[in-house]
């Protein structure tokens, strides 16, 4: 976390420097440091233009491929295993990094590891074919398993370009109205609504209170 922002200046210094183009510096908390840095083209135009420079350096991009597992050897990655064509094939590294994203279209995993009903009692909204892979496979090379059971799905309603009603529908989310916890109690002021860090302590708050509640009922 440190990282993230001591770097976070010379990230965006770096970016630039490949040929993204920001339009704007702005924040959706009133009063709070302007840190969001709009890219002009959105997230297809950062990929864009890191793909362009990783060309020019000689690497090999295959978006079609589908990594099935990491390689190991002793305590180091020695590659992946990469099916391509319905031909699975050994690519050596001395490193792997998993983007992947987490497992919100995992049906099986957020039972067990979230408690919630996929579809039922939590809607993956803007997200498409996250299974867990990366995860998996990091497991079968030796990677702790550690917060599994925390999902992060702030899309409150579809999203795209077909459907303009979309910003009305978070808007009415996020509105500082009335927040209460599952008995209907309100547990805090509305007004931290639009500060992302004071609405997680709140909710992490009530949380620890439940839990708390249920301890001492159930002793």
């Amino acid at each position: 976390m440190r990282a993230f922002v001591d770097e976070s200046g010379s990230t965006i210094a770096w970016l630039l420097g490949m040929g993204v183009e920001f339009s704007d510096a702005t924040i959706n908390m009133p009063d709070a440091p302007r840190t969001y840095h709009v890219v002009k083209g959105n997230g297809a135009a950062v990929v864009k233009a890191l793909a362009t420079r990783a060309k020019e350096k000689g690497a090999d991009l295959r978006a079609g491929a589908s990594v099935r597992r990491i390689l190991r050897e002793g305590d180091g990655v020695t590659g992946v295993v990469v099916e391509e064509n319905g031909e699975e094939i050994t690519v050596a590294a001395r490193a792997v990094v998993i983007a992947s994203g987490g497992y919100a279209n995992n049906k099986e995993w957020i039972k067990k590891y979230a408690g919630f009903d996929l579809d039922v009692n939590v809607i993956p909204i803007g997200n498409v074919d996250k299974m867990g892979d990366g995860i998996r496979m990091a497991w079968e090379v030796g990677a702790a398993e550690e917060g599994m059971g925390l999902l992060e799905l702030f899309r409150v309603g579809p999203i795209g370009p077909d459907l303009p009603m979309k910003g009305q529908i978070e808007f009415i989310a996020g509105q500082p109205d009335l927040w209460v916890n599952s008995k209907g109690e309100r547990f805090c002021d509305e007004g931290i609504a639009f500060y992302d860090t004071s609405v997680g302590n709140a909710n992490a708050r009530q949380l620890h209170a439940q839990l708390e509640m249920w301890m001492a009922h159930d002793g």
